[in-house]
């Protein structure tokens, strides 16, 4: 990986275009455009207020710079112009979010503060189209967990995979409905009511025959309807939980869904009964090793001779000015019959005053194929779980020395089992799972190799990675930091640093 050199960037609105021509970033009243091959400015764009939120369109070929507080959307080209083709004013009302049309690209969609309405620009006959009322969701961060399209994180709405239909929640007299719009002419097709005490999150499964509807941060209940509203299985609850549902996750075949709760416990739905396959808890800060349970363990140590300091000077990941390649210590499990042993996983103390945001399941990051789910939990914030679908067991454990900010699949083929994942240090940290070769393996002797890591040091100092992504292609990677970012290109040699 071939690093580029740093750019200022404010506010970590940073972005590829769709086709990974260009990259966007926003500094104070200026979004600056550049090539993405040669780094030069293509463009420089300058707002009415401070940018809130900048996306490309679907085709690449526009941007939509948003200014919530002064509720101000513009819509301006690539390329230099002098004025934007587009200005749309959300008056009184206010602005929180605003989206690309994902399907066509020829709308923009805003949503109101309050919860007030959903409004629909079209940039094409100057038309207005509203939802009222939607549900105002209180969605808890999304733990780091990449998403392929900002419509895909929007809470109390989820689009299918083909963004032909939209899912909306709403709440009238105390009772919660969904409703599906066709997002060709925003027309509603389908209104139904769901079984929620107070409904908290949507998700619309890969294929799109199903949507998940979640019960409030109270109840653990999963709701699964067929689009048309039919309730296709009982409710899927859990006596012994105590908290709701905090995260869900479809794997992109559409086979499973994991549902991470706030009580630290992760279920595997499957989708012929939508039954628990398995259900997985995080909140054992003991983990037993044996023969049966094999999962392999890297806890991240840093060299205090490298740092020039005594092992009781643990810097902080800020503080980490100069490459210092992280290393782990490595713990298997036993091989012998009957033989145990046991490692200690740091966990957050929390009481009865620990806010809701700190607790639970807050991300699952499915592989492109649905192999491995990375779980993190915000009781254990510097820690990853990865799990395995195929033989529904933890095959890996990476407890780092400083919280995990962001993790993501890189979603090449040939790369499709690899984990990106940074913690606010100068490096990106990576795990391999094992090649589909030894996938063969597993089906003789119901286990699974742990892979491997690695690591990608960043060339700069006073630079620590607190996000990133990746272009379309998988051949660029935006790295994201505080107050600045930088490139990296994909060589054609195999540059990964083993730890």
């Amino acid at each position: 990986m071939d690093f580029s050199e740093l750019f200022k960037q404010a506010g970590n609105q940073c972005s590829f275009s769709p086709t990974g021509t260009y990259v966007a970033a926003t500094v104070g009243h200026k979004l600056v455009i550049r090539d993405a091959e040669t780094l030069a400015v293509v463009n420089v764009i300058t707002a009415v207020d401070a940018i809130s939120h900048a996306s490309f369109s679907p085709c690449g070929k526009y941007l939509l710079v948003a200014a919530y507080d002064a509720g101000a959307l513009q819509v301006w080209p690539v390329e230099p112009s002098d004025a934007p083709i587009a200005k749309i004013d959300e008056g009184i009302t206010g602005c929180v979010r605003a989206i690309w049309d994902p399907l066509s690209g020829r709308s923009i969609l805003s949503w109101s503060a309050f919860g007030l309405r959903i409004s629909i620009w079209s940039l094409v006959d100057g038309s207005l189209t509203y939802i009222q009322q939607p549900k105002v969701v209180d969605a808890p961060a999304d733990g780091g967990c990449a998403s392929d399209a900002p419509a895909e994180r929007i809470p109390g709405c989820a689009f299918r995979k083909d963004f032909r239909y939209m899912a909306v929640l709403d709440r009238v007299d105390g009772r919660d409905f969904v409703n599906v719009y066709d997002c060709i002419d925003w027309e509603l097709v389908k209104r139904f009511q769901v079984d929620t005490t107070d409904a908290s999150n949507i998700a619309w499964s890969p294929e799109g025959r199903f949507i998940a509807v979640t019960d409030s941060v109270f109840e653990f209940k999963v709701l699964i309807y067929s689009p048309d509203g039919h309730l296709l299985h009982p409710p899927t609850r859990a006596a012994d939980h105590n908290l709701g549902i905090r995260s869900v996750a479809w794997s992109p075949t559409g086979q499973f869904l994991a549902v991470g709760s706030y009580d630290q416990t992760v279920s595997l739905l499957n989708h012929y009964t939508f039954n628990s396959l398995v259900d997985w808890s995080l909140e054992p800060t003991t983990l037993v090793l044996s023969r049966k349970q094999r999962p392999t363990v890297y806890f991240e140590s840093i060299d205090a001779a490298q740092l020039g300091g005594s092992s009781n000077d643990w810097p902080s990941a800020a503080d980490l000015v100069r490459p210092v390649p992280p290393a782990y210590s490595v713990v298997t499990p036993p091989t012998e019959a009957g033989k145990t042993s046991s490692v200690t996983l740091a966990a957050v103390k929390t009481d009865a005053n620990t806010p809701i945001t700190k607790l639970g399941v807050s991300a699952l990051c499915w592989s492109p194929d649905g192999r491995y789910l990375a779980v993190k939990c915000q009781n254990k914030p510097s820690t990853i779980f990865i799990y395995s679908a195929h033989t529904l067991r933890l095959i890996a454990v990476l407890r780092q020395a400083h919280s995990i900010k962001h993790m993501a699949w890189r979603h090449a083929e040939a790369h499709k089992h690899t984990l990106v994942f940074c913690t606010g240090a100068d490096h990106l940290y990576l795990w391999h799972g094992p090649p589909d070769t030894a996938a063969a393996d597993e089906e003789v002797d119901d286990e699974e190799p742990a892979g491997r890591t690695e690591f990608w040091m960043l060339p700069h100092q006073n630079f620590a990675a607190h996000s990133f992504m990746w272009s379309n292609d998988g051949k660029k990677l935006l790295v994201v930091g505080k107050h600045g970012f930088c490139l990296g290109f994909v060589t054609e040699l195999h540059d990964d640093v083993h730890v």
